[in-house]
């Protein structure tokens, strides 16, 4: 009994595994959805002050906004923090191979590889993951908090 009155309990975060394809999803809709909100604000504010000006509607506008957004966003999320919201929300994190942060060079790489179409299709392959994955050489793992008791 005295054993555990000298014991001492720590909180680590462990990996659970690689994200499955239920968890890309959530993270598509999540980090799609914040991206397009930001966007269409953005939009919104720039063509109110247009119009006062000129009185055009820019569709190329509304893409060059998108693509910004877009690419500030997956890129500044996942270098400083190895996550974005919808990896956040799922508790899942974005790794390199060796289970270090990734590198600007594969961040940039996962962010505009994500612009190909249908490049999710590979995770049906014996690969497992998408292409986006494939080329940077990064994988998106589950974490999961683990208590450990240790006995002084």
């Amino acid at each position: 009994m005295t054993e555990l009155l000298d014991s001492s309990v720590r909180k680590i975060t462990v990996n659970d595994g690689p994200s499955n394809l239920m968890d890309r999803i959530r993270h598509f809709y999540i980090d799609g959805f914040l991206v397009f909100f930001v966007s269409v604000t953005l939009l919104l504010s720039v063509t109110t002050a247009r119009f006062r000006l000129s009185g055009e509607n820019d569709n190329l506008l509304a893409l060059l906004i998108l693509f910004i957004v877009y690419a500030v966003y997956y890129t500044s999320l996942e270098f400083l923090f190895g996550f974005t919201i919808g990896k956040f929300l799922n508790k899942t994190r974005l790794m390199s191979p060796n289970e270090l942060k990734p590198t600007i060079k594969q961040v940039l790489i996962r962010t505009f590889t994500r612009l190909i179409p249908f490049g999710f299709l590979t995770m049906l392959t014996p690969y497992n993951a998408p292409l986006h994955d494939l080329l940077s050489k990064t994988n998106v793992v589950r974490r999961k908090k683990k208590y450990i008791v240790e006995i002084d």
